[in-house]
């Protein structure tokens, strides 16, 4: 059973990036003169929420079936805990101060709306991995930060540099992938052969 009183703040803290990227990438070039504004809004309104919602001592845990396969289901189980509260508050508070600056650095751009959508990508793959209360989750959004990452570093796509330092992201990538890969196995292995 989820703890309910948690649901609304979860929803709102990986809901507000997400539907903010989709909002950026899909509202296209008509965006450009608010796309940092919005992006900044969406953060701070995280950042409130994340602030009203910091609780010392407590542990919430909310879980939703995913997969069932026969009596096995797959669960994604997401965790409010002190730690987790705190890194949420620091993870806003730094994004924040990213499109704050980045508001003015990149007011004439022509394709600023396509930068704040990956930040906002970015941001929510973060919170995922923050938020993380099983390995499964952890690892589908440590891909996504990876696929952020990618899209950031390579955001300016027409210069060589940036094509090159993501084309070095992704050659990277599947190395420490492999690693996390590797680690996730081994636990569900552990776990499987005793049960901890």
């Amino acid at each position: 059973m989820p703890d309910t009183a948690y649901l609304l703040p979860a929803y709102l803290l990986l809901g507000l990036p997400f539907s903010c990227f989709l909002l950026l990438w899909l509202g296209g070039k008509s965006l450009n003169k608010s796309a940092g504004w919005i992006g900044v809004l969406c953060t701070a309104v995280g950042l409130v929420v994340s602030v009203i919602n910091a609780d010392p001592g407590s542990d919430h845990f909310i879980r939703f079936q995913w997969v069932t396969i026969g009596s096995h289901s797959v669960e994604l189980s997401f965790r409010f805990d002190t730690l987790s509260v705190l890194m949420l508050v620091i993870v806003h508070f730094v994004a924040l101060l990213v499109q704050l600056f980045s508001t003015a650095y990149m007011h004439d751009d022509r394709n600023v709306n396509r930068y704040f959508a990956f930040i906002q990508l970015f941001l929510f793959s973060m919170l995922g991995i923050v938020l993380a209360g099983s390995l499964l989750v952890m690892y589908i959004f440590w891909e996504l930060v990876g696929l952020s990452s990618y899209l950031l570093i390579g955001f300016w796509y027409t210069k060589k540099a940036p094509r090159l330092g993501s084309a070095e992201g992704i050659c990277a990538q599947p190395h420490r992938r492999c690693r996390f890969s590797d680690g996730y196995f081994n636990a569900l292995l552990l776990y499987w052969f005793y049960g901890f």
